[in-house]
């Protein structure tokens, strides 16, 4: 499971999020944007999440049609229960 090698006290890179979570680094930023996981910014360009808020972040998408939807790029809504 993802989860499982997620650790909540590290930071990972846009690239670590990708691979861990099976997405492009398009999709993880599009995430980031449009609020669906947190991250800290250093410098001008350098996401880094914190795996605490991915865990929280995939807590509030664990139904297989809103990865499917967030996969696909369309947005979900955060308080959707589906």
């Amino acid at each position: 499971m993802v989860d499982e090698k997620i650790d909540p006290k590290r930071h990972y890179t846009a690239t670590e999020v990708a691979s861990l979570l099976d997405v492009s680094v398009d999709t993880v930023r599009r995430w980031y944007r449009l609020g669906y996981i947190k991250a800290a910014l250093f410098g001008e360009k350098n996401l880094y999440f914190v795996g605490k808020n991915l865990l929280e972040a995939m807590d509030k998408f664990t139904s297989s049609k809103k990865l499917r939807k967030l996969k696909r790029g369309t947005t979900v809504d955060k308080g959707d229960k589906s």
